[in-house]
């Protein structure tokens, strides 16, 4: 009877558990997370009575959850894919409406600015669609500034609502962290709470609605969270720990955001690859779609306003001065998008450049009826030779000098270039041999200094790859001349050089004060001692050629030499013809006087004296019926007289010399020789021997040894009546060696001679294996009595070269005055080597303006060549051949290219000049024009195509986004359905256990109910 009742007992309990668990589950059929929880009974163990075992009932072995993980895990994953495409869809959406609106797009603000660029260039010089192309230039900035400010707005809200997902994110990992706690009491999931287990899942549920994430789940149910690639990287939830999420902005780009894990120590675990949840959705949106669109902007922005400013800057205003930039860009932090601060910079519809900065005007009379265009590229700097700023040290030193070997194989060197602008060039040439000649030409041909070039030397040099153009054609017009004959008026000279200087002064109080000017010195080193004579027509002073020169001994001294440049021999020009004889014309030097005939000489001169024949030039009456024509005896010019008459019979040209005083230009040149000494290297128990020329050499000897430099001194002086050498002790106790009164400038002889390599005289002076002899130098001032020629200049005449100005102890350079108004090539010919210093201040010339400022007109010669004249001084600056046959016809010159419409032909003249009278000229507004049609931006596009690329990227990642939510909606319904058949409760199903539990329940209290009547039964029988 117990077993009856101990069975039915706990048949009624295990099914009032079981009941209570149906109840459990009809209860939370609407509670998120739950999980359908089923109960597990078993046979109790049976008992043995005699041979048989007897059932002892049913055991209740728990409550089981309904759950597979892999469903849980394929819930989760699918849910974060899903989650990652709202925000990418909706915020992008937004982006196609704010790229796309025509109240905030470009589109029509870019079409507006170029339409109103098209009126103006109607009607250039209208003040009203100025005003109006300044406005519609202030709508485009704007509406720059206002889609950048809308996009600015969406990083904002976006990073808010990252900030957002992060903080929510970490509390969902406190939380499982807590849940952890609570699992880590038991030690296995089987003894685990279903409801705390459900907690568990549906918080790793939530977050994998904000990130994807990998899980680890230990024995007892605890679940460690990763968000990196890895379970065992990026763990936000270990255990019981958490690391909390966060997120990182650098600067305001909106790609630069980083998210990571801030550790126990404050340090940040760097996460990569976040791409799903919504988390992963927002990194999206703003890494592809929002930085891309703002980055886009930014492009067009910048690149719009470079190619407007460019035009802009390159054309002219209303008030005939080059623009300034149309757009700039306010101040932005490193990183930062600038669309935002574009601002328009011109608020004065005058500074609006519609004209362009050149003009090209044809000439009227041109036989081709044709017309050319123009445009200006500014060109690139020819790097052969190399600028002087890149070859040569700004240095004048001798010992800064640039060592160059001139060679066999190409017997010419390309120094250094000149660039036009370069202001006050000096180059000097130390060392240069005998064959040796210094060339200075344009990069057009144009030779300005040296000797000309033979046919040979022509073809040879003239190629661009010296750094020549390639058209050029040579031409030697220009050669050494000066004054107005000079290429463009320029001041070049070859030779050496001085020009007054100014002397600082202070006042008491040692502030500087204006320089007090200096007259010019010119002071040259050491002349050759083997210098025996120098040819007529070798060396020129001041412009004039000096005769010959000879020694009155063996070798010319500096005193000799000093005396010649005083008072030299210059070489005049006259030309001696009678009175005319028949009616014509009678021109010199290209000035014309009409005479009748019948003129005496005298009239002849009067005539030419009163018509504007220059005043370098004078006609003198000889008395015997003829006229001379000679230079002003104080006149510099060497150039020829030239008559041509068709009145008179003209006699042979005969040369003349007249007497030359360098003083009456206040040219005072001097010789000195001085030998210096330092007191260090005397040697006082040696000999010396010392003899200037003009004396006899002594040999002096101490009587042992002399006793101090004063002894030594004294005795070379004893001797200086003899020897011509007078010796003087310096404050720095040097001595000093100098010629006696009278003999200034002489040549001093020294010795002895060494003896095995060591100096064997009283000087300590190393003078190898012989005596050695100095020569004296020359210095040549000129006084400041002339306000204009106050300037020293010794060249090289028709039979010279640089080696004779180096005999007379003159450094040779090219000297380029002033700013140069070419670029010009140095080139030095003959085989050999030398060295090369400068001084100078390199160029700073806008190339443009500086062309602007220099019209200049082109005139075909021929069908096949043109010329380039410089308007201003009447230069030829080019002179080049020219292709008919190419296609298109132009030429270049300068960065100006002229585009003909058809081929010039000989006769056809254009001139270019910079525009500066063109208010009207729409020029350069029709390039502006141009630039909608333009393909500047990346890829080829134009500005309106690249914005409406852009919009439409954004439009195909809105769409791409809604396609991957229909179908990532279908993968989540069905991991849901899924889920739900598991884990999901069914009313149906806990209906049909609870009737089945019932009855089970119903029938188990039956059997305890018929045991306990069977009990008493049995009790109340007696």
């Amino acid at each position: 009877m117990s077993d009856m009742l101990s069975i039915s007992s706990t048949a009624v309990m295990a099914y009032q558990r079981a009941l209570g668990t149906v109840s459990n589950n009809i209860a939370n059929v609407g509670t998120e997370g739950y999980s359908r929880q089923d109960i597990t009974l078993s046979a109790n163990t049976p008992s043995k009575q005699g041979t048989v075992y007897i059932g002892n009932g049913v055991l209740f072995d728990g409550v089981k959850r309904q759950v597979d993980d892999f469903i849980e895990s394929n819930l989760r994953n699918s849910q974060s894919e899903l989650a990652a495409q709202e925000p990418m869809l909706s915020y992008a959406n937004r982006v196609v409406d704010i790229m796309g609106s025509e109240s905030t797009g470009l589109t029509t603000a870019i079409n507006q600015f170029f339409e109103g660029a098209q009126a103006l260039s109607v009607d250039p010089s209208s003040t009203i669609l100025r005003a109006g192309f300044v406005s519609d230039a202030g709508s485009l900035t704007s509406r720059f500034r206002e889609l950048s400010g809308q996009l600015e707005s969406l990083q904002t809200e976006t990073g808010q609502a990252l900030d957002s997902k992060v903080g929510q994110v970490n509390t969902l990992a406190n939380q499982l962290a807590l849940v952890n706690k609570q699992l880590a009491k038991n030690i296995t999931v089987a003894k685990q709470p279903p409801e705390l287990l459900d907690q568990r899942d549906l918080i790793l549920k939530n977050l994998s609605q904000f990130a994807s994430i990998k899980t680890s789940f230990t024995v007892n149910g605890t679940v460690n969270v990763s968000l990196g690639q890895t379970i065992t990287q990026g763990l936000l939830v270990d255990n019981q720990q958490v690391k909390p999420l966060v997120a990182t902005y650098a600067n305001t780009a909106a790609a630069n955001v980083t998210m990571g894990l801030r550790g126990l120590d404050g340090g940040i675990e760097t996460l990569s690859g976040i791409n799903r949840g919504e988390v992963g959705g927002l990194l999206s949106f703003r890494e592809q779609v929002l930085a891309p669109a703002r980055s886009a902007l930014d492009t067009l922005a910048t690149t719009f306003s470079s190619a407007v400013n460019a035009i802009h800057s390159e054309s002219l205003d209303g008030y005939g001065s080059p623009g300034t930039a149309l757009f700039g860009f306010d101040a932005a932090p490193a990183g930062s998008y600038v669309a935002g601060g574009m601002r328009v910079l011109v608020d004065d519809p005058q500074k609006i450049a519609a004209a362009a900065q050149f003009r090209v005007i044809d000439d009227p009379n041109n036989p081709s009826n044709l017309s050319a265009s123009l445009s200006y590229l500014t060109p690139t700097p020819s790097t052969v030779p190399a600028d002087i700023a890149a070859v040569l040290k700004n240095n004048p030193s001798v010992s800064a000098g640039t060592a160059v070997t001139v060679s066999s194989s190409q017997p010419f060197s390309m120094l250094t270039g000149v660039a036009q602008g370069t202001a006050d060039a000096t180059i000097y040439l130390d060392d240069l041999q005998a064959d040796q000649a210094v060339q200075v030409m344009t990069r057009e041909g144009v030779h300005v200094l040296g000797t000309a070039l033979s046919l040979d030397e022509q073809a040879m040099v003239l190629r661009d790859t010296y750094g020549f153009n390639n058209a050029a054609a040579y031409n030697t017009s220009y050669l050494n001349q000066t004054g107005d004959e000079a290429y463009r008026m320029s001041d070049l000279f070859l030779g050496a050089k001085a020009q007054p200087s100014l002397s600082q002064v202070f006042d008491d109080a040692g502030g500087a004060m204006d320089g007090t000017p200096t007259a010019a010195l010119l002071q040259g080193g050491r002349i050759a001692a083997s210098l025996t004579a120098i040819a007529a027509d070798a060396i020129t002073l001041n412009g004039r050629s000096l005769g010959a020169l000879t020694p009155a001994g063996t070798n010319l001294q500096a005193t000799e030499i000093a005396a010649w440049l005083n008072t030299a021999n210059a070489k005049q020009e006259k030309i001696t013809f009678t009175a005319p004889t028949t009616a014509g014309n009678l021109t010199v030097d290209g000035v014309t006087v009409a005479l009748a005939g019948t003129e005496t000489a005298a009239q002849v001169a009067a005539a030419v004296a009163g018509s504007t024949y220059t005043s370098d030039r004078v006609a003198v009456d000889n008395g015997d019926g003829s006229v001379t024509f000679q230079w002003a005896v104080a006149d510099a010019d060497d150039s020829s007289v030239v008559v041509d008459t068709a009145a008179t019979g003209v006699t042979a040209q005969t040369e003349i010399t007249a007497a030359y005083t360098a003083t009456a230009e206040g040219l005072t040149a001097t010789a000195s020789n001085e030998i210096r000494v330092p007191g260090t290297s005397l040697n006082l128990s040696r000999t010396v021997s010392l003899q200037g020329e003009g004396g006899t050499a002594v040999t002096i000897s101490p009587s042992g040894s002399f006793a101090s430099a004063s002894a030594l001194v004294t005795s070379i002086n004893a001797q200086s009546a003899t020897t011509r050498v007078v010796a003087s002790l310096s404050r720095d106790g040097e001595l000093v060696l100098t010629n006696a009164a009278g003999f200034e400038g002489n040549h001093i002889t020294v010795g002895p001679a060494d003896l095995g390599g060591v100096s064997d005289n009283a000087l300590g002076l190393t003078l190898g294996d012989s005596t050695t002899t100095y020569a004296g130098s020359i210095a040549l001032t000129r006084s400041l009595d002339d306000p204009i020629d106050q300037e020293v200049r010794v060249g090289m005449g028709t039979t010279g070269a640089a080696t004779d100005l180096q005999a007379l102890g003159l450094r040779a350079a090219v000297y380029i005055d002033g700013s140069a108004s070419d670029d010009y090539v140095v080139m030095v010919s003959g085989q050999g080597s030398f060295t090369s210093s400068a001084s100078y201040t390199a160029s700073v010339l806008d190339a443009k303006q500086s062309l602007r400022a220099e019209p200049f007109d082109v005139a075909f010669t021929a069908d096949n060549a043109y010329t380039i004249t410089d308007r201003a001084t009447g230069s030829v600056v080019a002179s080049r051949a020219f292709n008919g046959t190419a296609f298109p016809s132009t030429m270049e010159y300068r960065g100006v290219t002229l585009t003909f419409t058809s081929p010039p032909a000989m006769g056809d003249k254009f001139g270019v000049d910079g525009n500066d009278d063109g208010l009207g000229n729409n020029e350069g507004m029709l390039r502006m024009v141009g630039l909608a049609s333009s393909k500047d931006m990346p890829g080829g596009k134009t500005f309106s195509e690249a914005y409406i690329e852009q919009v439409s990227a954004v439009g195909n990642m809105s769409q791409q986004a809604l396609v991957s939510k229909d179908a990532l909606t279908v993968v989540y319904d069905q991991a849901v359905e899924a889920r739900d058949g598991i884990s999901g409760v069914s009313l149906d199903e806990e209906a049909a256990n609870l009737i089945r539990f019932q009855q089970a329940y119903q029938a188990s209290a039956k059997v305890m109910q018929t045991a306990s009547t069977l009990f008493d039964a049995i009790l109340a029988l007696r």
